[in-house]
């Protein structure tokens, strides 16, 4: 059975934030017009997945949209962000997170998401001052509560923000400029995560050199996230957001699988006022991916990859994307998770693009990696997943519809028809259906690595 993503506690705490940021939203007015609010929502939905004509327009300055934000899209970003750290967790890859470095934060769900998981202080850089306001105050009445969370806030555009700001505040004696609001002790790096949670898509958007000023934008923030620590891209899995984001999984891992901190995209300016000195680094992927290759579904036409939780929506969620005519019944993400090492550990990204062009040895069938794929039917009657493999490539595995071996393979209640999108799996004994096809047969051994956690 799949390990549900909170405990009795962190399902308090998360509906405690969740009540804050509602409050703040219904005090923005329009109350008791629900539909009123729907309105404002699908027009600024249209503005973000449909044209895009609100991207990066500064929307969040506007009552309407912050309001349609905060009640609808805050809880959605929040418990997405919480549904990707409980995985990590899983995986044992999530480190011991005390501080955050939240870009394009917006009222904050990312930073506040990740207190359920230790977070205790955090920097919130986003463009809308209206925005981190929110942020403020929903921080303050969790203090109220008991929280120990502590924001500090700068208001600042991401595509002109860099670490050398931080440094120069953090390190000095002179007030606090207009637009910056914090203790200075909380600006102190290093960072144990550095989250972007749906900003990054909207950067340099319309500019063909988009995937490179991404990479090098927050290759510059290395320097700050401290060794061990994580930074961790979270996009909506619409393919004009989940496909730039591989490309951009690909060109951070293959400027920094092998990276030193001499090379590192850093301005002359942030070089000087750095508080942490950028020493040699690697990234390497621990999420979604088992393994930090080349992704090979840009291999196949660029299709995205996203994971999916099931999802019981507070109530007023529920009504504002029927109204809006939203669909709201589960939490789909692009994300990509990458762990700053000081030392190569493993393959980095080149060996996997070398390793990955080889099939599998024919004495092996075998098969370990993760489902990217929903069950689907064949015309021969065989259910087949997709799964990327640990060693970079796209195979399948598949066995006949109620085949009893499929059953079999599994252990207790986990058989070959109850894997889902996002499970981990470990597969011997198999039938060698094609290059990178394989199939359950009465031999064949089923072991689940990780169930993907549900709520």
């Amino acid at each position: 059975m799949a390990k549900r993503l909170f405990d009795a506690a962190m399902a308090r705490h998360a509906a405690e934030w969740y009540g804050i940021s509602k409050a703040e939203g219904l005090a923005l007015g329009n109350k008791g017009q629900v539909q009123k609010i729907a309105e404002n929502l699908r027009a600024l939905q249209r503005g973000l997945t449909g044209d895009r004509a609100r991207v990066a327009s500064g929307y969040m300055d506007e009552k309407s949209a912050l309001q349609a934000y905060l009640l609808y899209y805050w809880p959605v970003s929040f418990y997405e962000t919480a549904a990707v750290l409980a995985e990590l967790a899983e995986r044992r890859t999530l480190p011991n997170i005390q501080t955050v470095l939240d870009l394009g934060s917006g009222p904050g769900p990312g930073s506040f998401a990740a207190s359920l998981f230790g977070a205790e202080r955090a920097v919130l850089v986003d463009a809308s001052q209206a925005a981190l306001d929110v942020a403020s105050r929903i921080a303050e009445e969790g203090r109220q509560g008991g929280s120990s969370m502590e924001l500090s806030t700068l208001a600042k555009d991401l595509q002109d923000f860099s670490v050398g700001i931080l440094s120069r505040f953090s390190s000095s004696s002179i007030e606090l400029s207009a637009g910056f609001s914090a203790d200075r002790a909380l600006l102190e790096p290093p960072f144990d995560l550095i989250i972007a949670s749906h900003s990054i898509n909207e950067l340099w958007h319309d500019e063909p050199e988009r995937i490179e000023r991404r990479r090098n934008m927050l290759l510059s923030l290395l320097p700050v996230l401290r060794e061990g620590g994580l930074l961790l891209i979270i996009e909506p899995s619409a393919h004009y957001t989940s496909i730039p984001l591989l490309a951009l999984r690909d060109s951070l891992l293959e400027a920094a699988g092998s990276f030193t901190g001499g090379n590192f995209a850093v301005s002359d300016e942030a070089r000087a006022t750095l508080a942490v000195a950028p020493a040699a680094a690697h990234l390497f992927c621990v999420g979604p991916c088992p393994h930090s290759g080349p992704c090979p579904m840009r291999a196949i036409g660029d299709r995205p990859c996203f994971s999916e939780w099931k999802w019981d929506a507070p109530t007023l969620v529920r009504q504002l994307a029927e109204m809006a005519g939203l669909d709201r019944t589960s939490l789909k993400a692009s994300w990509v998770a990458f762990q700053k090492t000081g030392e190569k550990l493993g393959a980095d990204f080149a060996e996997h693009a070398a390793n990955s062009a080889a099939p599998p040895p024919a004495d092996e069938p075998a098969i370990s990696g993760r489902i990217v794929s929903e069950p689907m039917l064949n015309k021969a009657g065989r259910i087949r997943y997709i799964v990327c493999t640990e060693n970079g490539q796209l195979s399948t595995i598949s066995a006949p519809q109620n085949d009893p071996a499929a059953i079999r393979a599994g252990t207790g209640a986990l058989d070959f028809f109850n894997l889902a999108r996002g499970d981990l799996i470990e597969a011997s004994g198999l039938e060698e259906r094609g290059r990178s096809h394989f199939g359950i047969i009465p031999d064949s051994s089923l072991r689940i690595k990780m169930k993907a956690p549900r709520f």
